[in-house]
């Protein structure tokens, strides 16, 4: 009786020790090559497990999603400020501080006539042909969407164009410019020189929003909400007016006047603007 209870007990001890197969071991680590990552807004850098380990089976996170992203360890900067990247295997965790700095973007034109923007510093060429023909392209505004930097001006064609990368947009032809942009989600917004207004994502295109009755100079996204600023007519007479994702807010104003900008905080809006006095005068208001 007392060898068969011990070979009972042996076969449990094989059977409780082969279900732990799945476990980390005491010594499993998750090693990164970096433990700290500065980066510049639209800048890539790459995460990579040194470990023996699983490496498809890692989970990775960013405490920060809205400033840094993280793919398989790829990081990508969207905007300033800080982020702890993990990756996890088997409740094994390891992390990396990612710090994205300040970035300066300049918008305009350089060499002969190329459109161009300055990241810190460096330029970038949109444009290779210089002012061929006698026209010439320039950058007026850039915004970064998803780690892309977008910049808005005017083609040397006369076109109102968005640069994303080599790939041109275009919004319009005839002698207009993109002269301001605004992102809510994936949609970009931009107001072109003729008080025209489009809106671009990747699925749709760009797409004119504007009538004929409309005029808009000021763009700006709080949150969710888009805000227009601008001049609205209402019968033979020109009013400043906003919209705010499209619904149309006419100043309680009588004399002309129109808004050049727009910041809001906190759902109130503060607008300047111009505003005729007669003789064709124009005085600074506030709104």
């Amino acid at each position: 009786m007392k060898r068969i209870a011990f070979l009972i007990s042996y076969v449990l001890v094989v059977i409780t020790t082969s279900c732990g197969d799945d476990s980390v071991g005491p010594d499993t680590e998750i090693n990164l090559n970096k433990s700290s990552v500065i980066m510049k807004v639209s800048d890539y850098d790459t995460l990579k497990v040194m470990s023996e380990i699983d490496t498809n089976s890692i989970v990775w996170e960013s405490s920060n999603p809205e400033v840094v992203s993280v793919d398989n360890g790829l990081l990508l900067a969207l905007k300033s400020g800080t982020s702890e990247v993990t990756a996890s295997y088997k409740g094994v965790t390891s992390s990396c501080e990612v710090t994205v700095d300040l970035t300066i973007f300049l918008g305009g034109s350089a060499k002969e006539f190329d459109a161009a923007y300055w990241k810190n510093g460096v330029i970038n060429y949109l444009t290779t042909t210089g002012n061929d023909e006698g026209y010439y392209s320039q950058v007026n505004t850039i915004k970064v969407l998803n780690g892309q930097v977008l910049a808005g001006g005017l083609k040397m064609e006369s076109n109102s164009v968005i640069w994303r990368g080599e790939e041109e947009i275009i919004l319009g032809e005839g002698f207009e410019e993109v002269q301001e942009m605004a992102i809510k989600g994936n949609d970009v917004f931009a107001i072109i020189d003729n008080g025209g207004l489009y809106k671009w994502n990747e699925n749709d295109g760009p797409t004119f929003l504007r009538d004929e009755g409309h005029i808009t100079n000021a763009l700006f996204v709080e949150g969710g909400d888009v805000y227009v600023g601008g001049v609205v007519k209402t019968g033979e007479e020109y009013r400043p007016a906003i919209w705010k994702n499209g619904d149309q807010l006419i100043l309680d104003y009588e004399q002309y006047a129109y808004i050049t900008d727009v910041y809001v905080e906190n759902g109130d809006f503060y607008s300047v603007g111009l505003e005729g006095i007669g003789s064709g005068v124009y005085q600074i208001k506030y709104w």
